[in-house]
């Protein structure tokens, strides 16, 4: 057996694994810095009554050794090694942290590992009166990355696209559909054998903020499959995360990179006013 049909036997191992058990314990914009990828286009699915969206997701492959540690949304460790193959890359970050409102890995969700946010997090609930909302937005939120081929693009030079989707909206209501094949845990992101994902995006409103979700999600038989070099011509995420040490976590959280920053500008301030 090639070592391509031994990756594509454990990709589907995985994956179907990961569909029964995914309910299990539960720029600067982003935990990955894509800024990094030349020619990146970014799939944003619709809510027009008269378009579905139809996406086939593509396989890429791991390359860092720290995705072994790395843990999904349910909490399983990934427990992959580089070369193998994965559909989606599940990231836990803290959204809007500092005045730059910037996004940081939640190095405890993602690895188990101390994390200052959370660590704010579980003091604020041992205090009886503390702000329950604050408590809420102290959690990690979980995005997922898909390289995907965006069937309603006219350009064909377009169609390979990433899509950011919150886990939520998306991701989660797929692998309950998938779950509920008749023969079976459907593999809709088998390069060989998956499926083309028709869904609607359903309009939500949540505390007055406007988001996507998806709806009446379907199955359907592709009209092309993928081989090893569509994969391989996949954008490895895990490349491209942001990893962050917990001070400098903790600084942004705390402003004291602000309190720095503005130190250092009335410094200039100060040596301009002296020239």
């Amino acid at each position: 057996m090639s070592k391509f049909r031994d990756r594509r036997a454990a990709f589907r191992e995985r994956t179907e694994q990961g569909i029964k058990e995914r309910e299990k314990t539960g720029g600067r914009f982003s935990c990955l810095n894509l800024a990094k990828v030349e020619g990146v286009n970014f799939f944003k699915p619709t809510s027009d009554k008269k378009h579905r969206n139809e996406i086939d997701i593509i396989p890429f492959l791991a390359t860092q050794d720290w995705i072994s540690k790395m843990r999904s949304f349910n909490g399983a460790v990934l427990g992959i090694n580089p070369g193998d193959m994965l559909y989606k890359f599940e990231v836990p970050g803290h959204p809007r942290i500092g005045s730059e409102e910037r996004t940081f890995l939640c190095l405890k969700a993602a690895f188990g590992k101390s994390c200052p946010i959370c660590n704010e997090r579980e003091a604020l609930k041992e205090n009886q009166d503390a702000d329950e909302d604050l408590i809420k937005s102290l959690y990690p939120k979980w995005r997922v990355f898909y390289n995907v081929r965006d069937r309603n693009e006219e350009d064909k030079e377009k169609r390979r696209k990433v899509w950011d989707a919150p886990y939520h909206s998306f991701e989660k209501f797929f692998l309950e559909e998938a779950d509920m094949g008749e023969d079976g845990v459907v593999i809709f992101a088998d390069p060989e054998e998956g499926k083309t994902i028709r869904f609607k995006g359903r309009k939500k409103n949540f505390s007055g903020r406007e988001y996507l979700e998806a709806d009446s999600i379907e199955f359907l038989d592709r009209k092309k499959q993928y081989d090893e070099d569509d994969i391989k011509g996949s954008i490895s995420f895990d490349k491209y995360l942001k990893m962050p040490i917990y001070e400098e976590v903790e600084k942004a959280y705390l402003g004291l990179d602000d309190d720095k920053k503005s130190g250092k500008k009335r410094k200039e301030r100060k040596e301009e006013e002296n020239e």
